[in-house]
């Protein structure tokens, strides 16, 4: 019964594929080993041993021994660990200190040197521990498990080598919608702490829809395991019967197989480097063992094995092909405790947390595509920026004076370089004080930022959480006030002082985020400094949150909450390593709890301080982040550095925060940290950094100078003002993008293979794609010129010259990009019509006055022969927020269509409440793939014949060009032509 999918395991060389039988009976997965397929090289070597092997076989059974008879023959628990291949093997011994002598008391497979990555201690095939069904409840939305401690357990509660063991648990699958499923495993006699997040769960689906939905929840009785099969496909999507279902006070722990190993997602962690791959890849790898680490830490991202400064254990998932088709699905681990998820070549993962309840969603979906959606509309769409938000931004730590900050400015105006936003680093406070600007260095900073304002440009500021407590009483609000109102951190549950830890401004105390009244604290700090320095939006840093000290000025108690019995494989020695003590308290819970949550509460805080401050859209962007932070954040991938494999990892980094929702991201161009950027590593950073969605240049104090205008007029300055422009040309498309995000929950950056999910780009992580329409392919290697472009089966048109690269097939393409030049390799997919601006300038305020332009790429023809292409434009006044009750926006779609002789262009206006688009200008449109035709007779807007001079036709390069003069306006563009 059920279906047969194939899986592959990578073993020594060999390809070893099994089998999966879904039986339908009782949700488990029966795995044959079908045949092995061996490289060309193994073949010849195994040619002789094959033949050998037939005969040796033979004569076995006509011995009459069987071979199974003889392996079945041995029962020793040796013979049971020898059955456990090391791709198969399941940690018994988690954590550190890994000795043979405690693997052996738990009764586990000991494996003195580590096979292949796999864990040294290990269980048997035999081996229980775990929890049986005692009874179930049926409501109408799900089902409720009753779960009690196995009697066969290897141990007892009481002998549990993790204290508190929970006996008795209750498991919750809840039927949330077609597709998406809720399983949370609790203990169901003492609250345990959850993580307090508001997700959009809605009203969950009533078991009469069963026949609608894509998934099947079962569970096996004893040992207790459950299994999530799609329903479509029989595809087994979390199978738990793998490992060992624990359930403690301060070690949680579950496994499951996977259908593939074609996983994503699970950050905040750097990939491969590059150096030793050859390109980079968003792919997490399986076959290397890959155990990541979750608990947000301030350090630099140049390990993959370190956790970063946000969490987000969230993957999506690749299924193997049925019928030629792969489908995708997504899984949310709602945890915000101390935790390691280990990934393994079975394929399998394992969740091992400190705290909270074992808590999952499960996204059905059918494309990546799709389960991104789903998952933000539980977690919450993102946030809307504003329009000034997507031109180009620029920061140093480093400045030191307003005034250089000024010279700066003034500069990058001399050169008519893009520049929307001027930021300052922490060298802008007095002491290092939040809420303060040095009046003697920084005396001019208010009139900087009026002179930005009336030049249509931004400002923006940091400010870090800790607040110094070292000021005399009543001479510094933030800190007097956050005592006043008791919004500080405290020592613990016993002890209502604040903690003070230590940061840039010495001792400080750190704003509970979770508590209620924090927001107001928040606002009115944001109120008063914004009536001297009038920014427009905020950059929060040092959230995670980050202490230059561990714990605090007093050391911090011993408790199992500092140390606990478990420790993931965090960096440091203990859990309060360059953070507060766990025992902290918070309004929420412990800090033990809710540490990684620190710089999620804090972004909320603040987006809600702006928007009472401001009355209008704003930006934060923050360094730490969690499930959902992208609703009120962006995010930029933290401290870099000026290296080459810096530069190319940074687009797998995007990619994954566009998975977590978080479409607003981008990484320090030209690096932050380490030796200084080199000017051609920072030219092709810029080309690069042209397409993050959020672009900032950013570098360190005591490096040289790295904005645009301080490096070589006549080689790199040129190839840096034309790739931005070519980003400022685009923002139509772009700013339509993060709409679709806000409203839809789609990728504004993505991978091919999320567009192209049956091809073969899973590990394509040196290209991207702008939405469905624009592939970007940058320079990544120094010294390189070309680059080897991977294009997937479909049109595809060059995008400077309109020229057609390939058509339906995929095709690797070898595609130059000579040095200086700003020329990003960028490349428009066939059916796809995206909107623009036919010239840019140097702010976005001043480019959104300029003309739309439109360009067209035809795709393949349907089967009557006629193309069709089609497109989004949004359009709004960029600041109003969108849920307020004076927004008006128009929304437009865009279509063409054409046969052999004749073609035609129209907009359809969906919404047009924003009056202002009617005088909006359109100067001409780009038809690219045009039908091989000699010439093209007429070409008409509306009814009006155009004369031939406003139009160029290219047979050759299948380019129809055509220039409105005077342009036309937005709301009456009708173009067609005929051959």
């Amino acid at each position: 019964e059920g279906a047969w999918l194939t899986r592959l395991a990578k073993r020594s060389g060999v390809v070893m594929e099994y089998e999966l039988a879904a039986d339908d009976n009782d949700g488990l997965v029966e795995e044959r080993k079908i045949r092995k397929v061996y490289s060309p090289r193994t073949k010849r070597f195994l040619f002789i041993g094959v033949v050998v092997g037939v005969v040796a076989v033979v004569l076995v059974i006509l011995l009459g021994v069987g071979l199974g008879v003889g392996l079945q023959s041995s029962g020793s628990s040796r013979d049971k660990c020898k059955a456990v291949e090391s791709f198969q093997r399941f940690d018994c011994f988690p954590g550190r200190n890994t000795n043979e002598s405690e693997c052996s008391r738990r009764g586990c497979c000991w494996n003195g040197g580590v096979t292949e990555g796999s864990p040294q201690c290990f269980y048997s095939v035999d081996y229980v521990q775990g929890y049986g069904v005692s009874s179930v409840e049926h409501s109408g939305v799900g089902l409720t498990i009753h779960l009690s401690w196995l009697k066969e357990s290897h141990f007892s509660p009481e002998t549990f080598p993790y204290p508190g063991a929970v006996t008795n648990l209750a498991v919750s699958a809840l039927f949330e919608t077609n597709k998406r499923l809720h399983v949370k495993i609790y203990d169901p006699a003492n609250s345990r702490y959850e993580v307090p997040i508001k997700l959009q769960q809605g009203s969950a689906q009533h078991e009469d829809q069963h026949s609608q939905r894509d998934y099947e929840f079962s569970y096996t009785e004893s040992p207790f395991s459950f299994v999530i099969r799609r329903v479509s496909t029989k595809t087994v999507l979390f199978d738990t019967k793998y490992g060992k279902l624990l359930y403690s006070d301060q070690l949680l722990q579950i496994s499951s197989s996977l259908p593939s190993d074609l996983v994503y997602g699970l950050g905040e962690h750097i990939h491969k480097d590059p150096s030793v791959e050859s390109k980079p890849s968003q792919r997490i790898e399986l076959a290397d063992w890959r155990t990541m680490t979750f608990f947000s830490r301030d350090i630099f991202p140049e390990n993959s094995t370190w956790n970063l400064y946000g969490v987000h254990p969230f993957f999506l998932a690749i299924e193997p092909s049925v019928t030629g088709k792969r489908k995708a699905y997504g899984v949310l681990f709602l945890n915000s405790n101390a935790m390691d998820i280990a990934l393994q070549p079975l394929p399998a993962i394992t969740y091992r947390t400190t705290g909270g309840i074992l808590d999952f969603f499960f996204f059905v979906g059918d494309t990546p595509e799709d389960v991104v959606q789903q998952y933000t509309a539980l977690i919450g769409r993102p946030f809307m920026p504003p329009y000034w938000s997507l031109g180009f931004h620029l920061c140093r730590w480093g400045y030191g004076t307003s005034n250089r900050t000024q010279d700066i400015v003034n500069e990058m105006r001399s050169l008519s370089i893009s520049h929307d936003v001027q930021w300052n680093d922490i060298d802008y406070m007095r002491d290092y004080l939040d809420f303060t600007y040095d009046k003697s260095r920084f005396h001019s900073l208010p009139q900087l930022v009026n002179d930005l304002h009336d030049n249509n440009q931004k400002y923006i500021m940091i400010v870090d959480p800790g607040i110094s407590n070292m000021q005399p009483p009543g001479k510094y609000p933030p800190y007097d006030r956050g005592l006043e109102l008791g919004i500080f951190i405290n020592v613990s549950k016993t002890n209502h002082t604040p903690i003070i830890g230590q940061v840039w401004p010495g001792n400080t105390a750190f704003p509970d985020f979770t508590n209620v009244q924090s927001t107001d604290y928040w606002t009115e700090m944001i109120k008063n400094f914004h009536d001297e320095i009038p920014f427009d939006g905020l950059w929060i840093d040092m959230n995670e949150p980050s202490n230059f000290i561990s714990g605090s000025v007093d050391g911090c108690p011993k408790s199992s909450l500092n140390d606990p019995p478990f420790l993931p494989g965090f960096v440091g020695d203990r859990l309060y390593d360059k953070t507060l003590c766990m025992t902290s308290q918070q309004a929420a819970s412990e800090h033990y709890n809710v540490h990684s949550l620190y710089g999620h509460t804090e972004a909320i805080a603040t987006a809600k301080a702006l928007q009472a401050v401001l009355k209008k859209r704003s930006l934060v962007i923050s360094r730490s982040t969690f499930v959902s932070s992208g609703q009120y954040t962006g995010h930029w991938l933290g401290d870099n550095l000026s290296t080459w494999k810096d530069l190319a990892r940074s687009i797998p980094g995007i990619l994954d925060f566009s998975l977590f929702g978080i479409p607003m991201v981008g990484a320090d161009i030209c690096g932050f940290g380490g030796e200084d950027a080199t000017e051609e590593l920072c030219t092709r950073w810029m080309e690069l950094g042209s397409f993050y969605p959020f672009s900032r240049n950013h570098n360190a104090n005591n490096k040289r100078p790295q904005h645009p205008s301080s490096f070589s007029q006549t080689t790199a300055l040129p190839a840096m003002r034309a790739a931005l422009t070519l980003r400022y040309i685009l923002l139509p498309y772009l700013y339509t993008l993060f709409y679709q995000a806000h409203v839809n929950g789609t990728t504004v950056a993505r991978p091919l293979f999320f567009e192209y999910p049956n091809e073969d780009v899973y590990d394509i992580g040196y290209e991207f794609m702008w939405g469905k329409a624009l592939l970007i392919a940058p320079v990544l290697e120094k010294g390189a010129h070309q680059m080897e472009v991977v294009f997937p089966s479909d049109y595809w048109y060059d995008f400077h010259t309109g020229s057609p690269i390939v058509e339906g097939i995929a095709r690797t393409v070898t595609v130059d990009s000579p040095l200086g030049e700003g020329r990003v390799p960028l490349f428009i997919r066939g059916g796809n019509i995206v909107p623009m601006f036919q010239y840019a300038n140097t702010t976005t305020t001043d480019t959104q006055k300029n003309p739309f332009w439109f360009m067209v790429a035809n795709g393949p023809p349907l089967a009557n022969g006629s193309r069709h292409c089609m497109g989004d434009l949004y359009i709004d006044d960029g600041e109003t927020p969108l849920d307020t009750q004076g927004h008006q926006y128009t929304l437009i779609k865009m279509h063409y269509k054409d046969d052999q002789k004749q073609g035609r262009m129209w907009l359809e206006t969906m919404v047009s409440e924003y009056a202002k688009y009617r005088s909006m200008r359109v100067a001409g449109v780009d038809i690219l793939g045009m039908p091989d035709n000699d010439d093209i007779q007429s070409v008409q807007l509306g009814d009006t014949n155009l004369p031939a001079s406003s139009y160029k036709f290219s047979n050759g390069n299948k380019h129809l060009q055509v220039t409105f003069s005077p342009s036309t306006t937005l709301e009456s563009l009708n173009l067609s032509w005929q051959a």
